[in-house]
């Protein structure tokens, strides 16, 4: 990259959100002493401080080499938004008492700059003393050397004397799933994960959601699933072949196997002979076919050496997400039966506990390939679309059973494979289960201005994710009551004048002017709509003809606005309801006035809230939830927009005073049920098998739901539930870091350390599939669901299904507002994500007096963090 294409560090920080909040801009001077870069803070000088001050002092900004001369050592700043510290001595017992913090600062944005932007930290780094952040010089950035990251870690490992293990440990956990192009400057160790592979991945994925999606409209259809081999491909045997190689080696006097430095060998005979030639050791040692034979007996005994065989990295994630794409993950092995003890116990490291495996007879003679491929019948319940295998034979046997499944090769990164010309199937290969996690390290900046989009948090990499709270926190922009509500008079505003569009265009669309058709064609615009159009089409709408014949308000009603569910810190940043809530009443708001505008007599929406539906929250919560709902509910328009009503009250009414006390003893009923139909069932012994048996244990009985839609599969509904149990921390821990490291690998109930308090959370999350099971079955026997309270009514719902017109309250987001946070992303749209997510993303809080200063209002992009850009960003609903 020439100088001239180079971009400038200024341009940097103003378009990258994580950069953003570790760095500011000064002059490009180093010796100048204020700060005049574009975006340094209003009237905030910058004492500039050296890197070796900052590592001396607790902050390890980002940068490149510093000063060796110890006069370089000055005083600088602990970390983003703490006060500047004047005494040296302590300043370095800061250092020496949180190493890792403060080299994490370092490591996170060197590698932002190196491996985002192609660019190296500047050659001389300073610390604005007021804020803490990082000064870059408001010139062209620093070319890229091949040694801009080393250099930088072996020069804060020498300014950190006593911490070289815990600076290596900081800089190391950075220099993970890099970029192709600049992994190689990252030193040995760096890891990245092959653009193909990532997509061989995800297209395998993609198959089981595709076919699972297929599977829910045609129950007849059989579960789509995926098959491991498990040696050199589920499981890494590195320390069986290295002990086996020390032990040949002394038998036979092989110095290379004693202290290998190379690709290692494997059991299979066009493996070994591979590794034999490229080595040259048949010239040197000719005994090599006793010496093969001779690796085998140790490489397989005994066999509890087995047990040591480590899981392949992706391997655990690799599982739950074919599950939570309604798939499941099978094993097909050459092992035998004899050995399913310890190969059960090394899967279980990777939380896979009492897996589904075919294997090989104790008595096995005839070749594996064919073995596997007489297992296929045992799986015939099965849909496999996709079969991993490191052999070749093996993949040809297996697709020959199982005709257009995707055969992947799998070949362990240091191990000689089968052919160095790549798979004589022509397969594609993988050299692990991971894929490149979407998150503030790997994403474009311009992506990072956007909302992740997941739809739950098991479709985050909560390992991967950042924790930018403390550095978000010291940008945190703060709005005054008037500000506050010209924000919501320009959402309103923008609003308005897209429902009048909407209502023109379908004026116009719609020439005959039935109102029937009218109606219909303003519901099923992209702006509401959320899935098929079919599933609310023409002929579902016409029995409104009887409210439109006698000029009367169209029923709608929906059911939301429980509370914010504020369980682990991962989800939101409070109890209370948000600006994404705001939104959505803004969005019914919308909906009501192009209604409307083809309409006159308009909606009657009714809103049921449900906060103790499914339940029981504490009195207080909903009461302080719907107190701050009711204020939304006023500023867009009240009644005349929507009735708000709690559906307990409601069903009272309507069904009778006694209903309340009958639904409680009727849902305790089905509740016993339920739990007699799993008796012996132990989410915490093997929670993918116990999903499984569970689902299939109570379909037959539930039935259908009282609009005769199916019941949620109790796997489906319970992976949902996962994320809502109340997450209890160990004294001094704060709760969202505690659920990141639960829900990181939340089936790994086998750790020592976090194994108790995830089987706490799966126990949890089972009870309340349980009950909520049980809700809807006694809604449906006691008529509580919409269709009985409101004949005729449209019913609104997030969860798309035949008969009701599937809402997006905030376009395209997958989130619903109670479940997420409030966002504005860098378009100006808002949304709703998961708090741990605009975290990772760089977002910063805004506070407003409308809500108060305990919980944010929303998140905007830490590039976007005052309110002259918010004005000027002009916040409005997501179109789609």
């Amino acid at each position: 990259m020439s100088v001239h294409s180079r971009p400038i560090y200024p341009e940097l920080v103003a378009t990258d959100p994580v950069l953003r909040l570790y760095c500011t801009v000064g002059p490009a001077d180093p010796g100048a002493a204020t700060a005049t870069g574009p975006l340094a803070p209003a009237a905030s000088p910058v004492h500039p401080a050296t890197l070796g001050a900052a590592l001396k002092t607790g902050l390890l900004a980002p940068g490149a080499a510093s000063p060796a001369d110890p006069a370089a050592l000055e005083t600088g700043i602990l970390a983003p938004g703490t006060a500047f510290p004047t005494d040296p001595v302590d300043l370095g017992i800061a250092l020496e008492t949180d190493p890792e913090r403060v080299a994490r600062t370092l490591a996170l944005v060197g590698r932002v700059l190196i491996d985002r932007h192609g660019v190296a930290p500047p050659p001389t780094l300073r610390v604005d003393r007021a804020t803490g952040r990082l000064v870059l010089p408001a010139g062209i950035a620093a070319a890229l050397e091949p040694t801009s990251w080393t250099g930088l870690r072996d020069t804060v490992r020498a300014l950190a004397p006593g911490h070289e293990a815990r600076v290596d440990a900081a800089f190391a956990a950075e220099a993970r799933f890099l970029r192709p192009d600049t992994s190689h400057l990252f030193g040995p160790g760096a890891h990245r994960v092959p653009d193909r592979q990532h997509a061989v991945l995800t297209e395998v994925l993609g198959r089981v959601a595709e076919r699972a999606r297929a599977r829910r409209t045609d129950p007849g259809l059989r579960r789509p699933a995926v098959m491991l081999d498990v040696d050199l491909c589920a499981l890494d045997p590195r320390r069986r072949t290295l002990d086996a190689l020390r032990r040949v080696g002394e038998r036979f006097g092989i110095a290379e196997f004693l202290a290998p430095t190379g690709e290692l060998p494997t059991y299979h005979p066009p493996s070994w002979a591979g590794f034999v030639a490229r080595a040259g050791l048949a010239e040197r040692y000719p005994e090599m076919d006793l010496v093969f034979q001779a690796f085998c007996s140790e490489f397989f005994e005994p066999w509890d050496r087995m047990r040591a065989d480590e899981p392949v990295p992706g391997l655990a994630r690799f599982v739950w997400d074919v599950h939570d794409a309604g798939g499941c993950v099978v094993f097909n092995t050459g092992r035998r039966v004899r050995v399913r003890a310890h190969t059960e116990a090394a899967l279980a490291r990777a939380g896979v506990l009492a897996p589904r495996m075919a294997m090989m007879p104790d008595d096995r003679t005839r070749p594996v390939h064919e073995h596997k491929a007489e297992n296929v019948a045992g799986f015939a319940d099965l849909d496999i679309v996709a079969v991993f295998d490191d052999l070749c034979d093996n993949r040809r046997a297996l697709a020959k059973e199982l005709p257009g499944v995707l055969t992947v090769a799998v070949e362990l990164p240091g191990y000689a494979v089968e052919s160095p010309y790549g798979p004589d199937d022509g397969a594609p290969v993988v050299t692990s289960f991971e894929t490149v996690p979407r998150t503030g390290r790997t994403l474009r900046p311009r992506d990072l201005l956007a909302v992740s989009n997941a739809g739950s948090l098991a479709e985050l990499p909560v390992a991967e994710l950042a924790d930018h709270d403390a550095a978000a926190s010291a940008m945190a922009v703060r709005l005054d009551a008037d500000a506050s509500r010209a924000l919501v008079h320009a959402l309103l505003t923008s609003s308005d004048a897209a429902a009048d569009r909407l209502a023109g265009n379908a004026r116009r669309a719609v020439p005959g002017g039935d109102p029937v058709e009218l109606v219909h064609h303003v519901l099923t615009r992209e702006r509401f709509r959320k899935g098929p159009r079919g599933n609310f089409d023409l002929d579902t709408a016409r029995p409104l003809a009887a409210f439109t014949t006698r000029g009367e308000p169209l029923p709608v009603v929906t059911f939301g606005f429980p509370v914010k569910l504020h369980y682990n810190g991962l989800k939101t940043a409070g109890f209370l309801p948000d600006l994404a809530e705001l939104g959505a009443l803004v969005r019914l708001r919308e909906l009501q006035r192009a209604v409307r505008g083809v309409y006159p007599p308009g909606l009657r929406i009714t809103v049921l809230t449900d906060g103790n539906h499914f339940q029981t929250r504490p009195p207080e919560l909903l009461r302080a939830y719907h107190a701050k709902l009711g204020e939304y509910h006023a500023l867009i328009g009240g009644s005349d927009v929507c009735a708000m009503a709690d559906v307990e009250d409601v069903a009272g009414r309507i069904l009778g005073a006694d209903v309340r006390a009958l639904r409680a003893g009727m849902i305790a009923d089905r509740i016993r049920e339920l739990d007699d139909a799993l008796t012996g069932v132990d989410v915490t012994a093997a929670p993918l098998r116990a999903l499984d048996t569970a689902t299939e244990r109570v379909a037959g009985l539930l039935g259908r739901r009282g609009d005769g839609t199916v019941m949620p599969p109790f796997a489906d509904l319970y992976r949902s539930l996962l994320y809502v149990v109340t997450i209890a921390p160990p004294a001094g821990v704060p709760r969202p870091a505690w659920s990141r490291r639960l829900y990181a690998d939340i089936l790994d109930v086998t750790d020592p350390v976090l194994g108790p308090a995830r089987a706490e959370v799966l126990v949890g999350a089972w009870e309340r599939t349980v009950r909520y099971l049980a809700v809807l079955q006694v809604d449906r026997d006691l008529g509580y669901d919409d269709a009985t309270l409101f004949p005729g009514r449209i019913r609104l719902t997030p969860n798309p299904r035949p008969g009701s017109l599937g809402f997006s309250y905030l376009g395209g987001a997958g989130v619903l507002p109670w479940h997420g946070t409030g966002a504005v992303d860098g378009l100006g749209q808002l949304s709703a994500d998961f708090a741990v997510a605009l975290s990772d993303r760089g977002h910063v809080p805004v506070y407003s007096e409308l809500l108060g200063p305990d919980q944010p209002w929303f998140t905007v992009p830490s590039t976007l963090a005052s309110r002259d850009d918010l004005v000027r960003l002009g916040i409005h609903l997501r179109r789609r």
